[in-house]
C-alpha cells in the first residue's frame, strides 16, 4: 500500500539455529539490518488513510479476501454465519447460515475461488457462487489454513495435535504430519510445540508451518518453521529458534525469499514479526510495527502487498486503540501508519486496488484503508 516513504522500527538479530536474540529496550532506536541505529519516521511523512467503516451486527473474526470475485469473506461469531461482504462497498452480499458456529478459520483458493472453513471439526468448501459443495471432518480442528493449488491440497494447522493434509480432488484427509517443534528448559524436561501458522509459498512450492513450544515453569520457550514440499509429502527445512514467543499467521513474498511470521511474545513483550528466508528458513531480522516498541502491542493480522513492496500489519496497543502499520519487505523500515478502532482480529487486502480492509470483533466493523 504506498510507495516507501523511509523511517524505521527494525531490528537485526543474528541467522541460524538456537541463537539468543537480543532485543533493545522499550523505546529504544532499532537497529536496521546493517546493524545501524534507523532514522525516526519523520512526522510529515504521508501515511495510509481511512477511507470508510461499515458497522456490522454482530462480533467478527478475522476475513480472507477471494481475488476471482471481489469478496470479503469474514465470520460472524454471534449468528455463527459467514459474511460474503463486497470488497468495493463493505456491503454485505450474503449470509451462509451456520458455518461460524464455534469460531472459524478461512482460506481462499486464489485459482478458483473456492473459500474453505473450519469451524469445530468440520471443514466446509464452498464453491465461487458461494453454495457449500462438500464437508470434510477434520479431527483437531484448525487454527490456521493454507491452500496448495498445485498439488491441490489443503493444509491445516491444529495446535499441538498433527499438520492435516486434505486432498481437494477427493475431499479427504491423506496425511498427518506431527509437530518437530520441541523444548528443553533448564532442568531438562522436554516439552511438546504446537502449529500455529501455515502458508504456501509458490516460489518454493513449500507449504511453512510455524509453531512454538513454551515452559511456564522455567520461562522458557522457542519458536520454529517447518517447511514442507508436499510432493514428498514431509518436512524438508527444519529450523528452531530460540527466540522466546508464541508464533502466529505468517504470509510471504514469493518473489523476495522472504517469510514473515507473526510472534506476540518476544522478549520485552514487543509484539513483532520474525523475517525468514523463505529457501532455507533461517532468521533473517526482526521488524516492529511503529508502536509496538514503545507500548507494547499485539499483532492481529499481516498482509503482504507484492506489487507495492509493502508489508502491512495492523495492531492493538490498549483497550481503546490500534493502529495499521506499512513496512518495506526488505528492510522492515515502517512507512507509514493510520489509526483505526480499537479489537481489530484481522485484516484482508484488496488486491485489486492495494486497499486494506480491517475488521474489529466486537462491535463488528469493517475499515478500508487506502494507501
Amino acid at each position: 500500500m504506498g510507495a516507501i516513504r523511509g523511517g524505521s522500527v527494525v531490528v537485526a538479530v543474528a541467522a541460524g539455529v538456537l541463537v539468543l536474540m537480543l532485543l533493545p529496550g522499550a523505546g529504544a532506536p532499532a537497529a536496521g539490518l546493517s546493524g545501524r541505529a534507523a532514522a525516526p519516521v519523520a512526522a510529515a511523512l504521508a501515511s495510509p488513510t481511512v477511507v470508510t467503516t461499515v458497522t456490522v451486527p454482530g462480533s467478527l473474526g478475522a476475513p480472507v479476501y477471494d481475488p476471482t470475485n471481489g469478496q470479503l469473506y469474514v465470520p460472524d461469531l454471534t449468528s455463527g454465519d459467514l459474511l460474503a461482504v463486497d470488497a468495493a462497498t463493505g456491503t454485505v452480499l450474503h449470509q451462509l447460515p451456520r458455518l461460524a458456529a464455534h469460531g472459524a478459520t478461512l482460506a481462499v483458493d486464489p485459482t478458483n475461488g473456492s473459500v474453505y472453513v473450519a469451524d469445530g471439526h468440520q471443514l466446509a468448501i464452498v464453491n465461487v457462487h458461494d453454495r457449500v459443495v462438500a464437508w470434510v471432518p477434520l479431527a483437531w480442528g484448525a487454527v490456521a489454513l493454507a491452500i496448495d493449488p498445485v498439488a491441490n491440497e489443503l493444509f491445516a494447522a491444529s495446535g499441538a495435535h498433527p499438520l492435516t493434509v486434505v486432498a481437494l480432488g477427493n475431499d479427504s484427509v491423506v496425511a498427518q504430519i506431527p509437530v518437530l517443534c520441541r523444548g528443553a528448559s533448564w532442568h531438562l524436561a522436554t516439552y511438546p510445540g504446537y502449529y500455529t501458522g501455515v502458508v504456501y509459498d509458490p516460489s518454493t512450492g513449500w507449504v511453512d508451518a510455524a509453531s512454538s513450544w513454551y515452559s511456564a515453569s522455567s520461562q522458557a520457550g522457542g519458536t520454529c518453521t517447518s517447511a514442507i514440499d508436499p510432493a514428498q509429502g514431509n518436512v524438508v527445512l527444519h529450523t528452531h529458534f530460540s527466540s522466546y514467543g508464541f508464533t502466529g499467521q505468517m504470509v510471504v513474498a514469493p518473489n523476495l525469499d522472504r517469510l514473515y511470521m507473526l510472534n506476540n511474545q518476544l522478549y520485552g513483550g514487543f509484539g513483532g514479526l520474525e523475517a525468514l528466508s523463505a529457501s532455507t528458513t533461517r532468521y533473517a531480522a526482526l521488524f516492529y510495527p511503529h508502536d509496538a516498541a514503545e507500548f507494547g502491542a499485539v499483532v492481529t493480522g499481516l498482509a503482504v502487498d507484492g506489487p507495492l513492496h509493502t508489508l502491512l500489519a495492523v495492531d492493538t496497543t490498549s483497550p481503546t486503540g490500534a493502529y495499521v502499520s506499512t513496512m518495506g519487505l526488505m528492510t522492515g523500515n515502517v512507512t507509514g501508519w493510520v489509526s483505526v478502532a480499537a479489537d481489530p482480529v484481522g485484516l484482508a487486502l484488496d488486491e485489486r486496488t492495494d486497499d486494506a480492509w480491517v475488521v474489529n470483533g466486537s462491535p463488528g466493523m469493517l475499515t478500508e484503508i487506502a494507501p
